[in-house]
């Protein structure tokens, strides 16, 4: 009865360590940005052209999470590229590894970075 018992938790340790060992894969997401920042109707804006940013975090235990301030930090990046006020059609992709008990996730913005010439005054045809 009691090698029945040693075996139970032998079988049960094994499939414990052979879980952590294993690690888990979180994927990849895309999120489509529907509006960075109010553009303003009837405004004129001229496009810049495509500027894309990326940041890595690594922690331990929980996997990173996008919050806004980083967001910003982020998409404030990617304007730099291009010297624009603001992104359009952009788009947020992450991808999240966890190895063990170290999580690590890459997110990136890609967009059309556009500058503001006139609030309001657009002629309408």
């Amino acid at each position: 009865m009691k090698a029945l018992g040693n075996l139970f938790l032998l079988i049960a340790f094994l499939t414990v360590c052979g879980c952590i060992a294993s690690g888990c894969w979180g994927g990849s997401s895309s999120t489509r940005v529907l509006q960075d920042k109010f553009a303003f109707p009837n405004s004129d804006l001229t496009p810049l052209g495509h500027v894309s940013a990326e940041v890595s975090h690594t922690t331990f235990l929980v996997p990173p999470d996008l919050n806004k301030e980083a967001y910003d930090e982020l998409s404030q990046e990617a304007l730099k590229q291009k010297g624009g006020d603001t992104l359009t059609d952009s788009v947020v992709t992450s991808d999240t590894t966890c190895v063990l008990l170290i999580c690590s996730a890459t997110f990136k913005v890609d967009g059309t970075a556009v500058k503001v010439v006139q609030l309001g005054r657009q002629e309408l045809h």
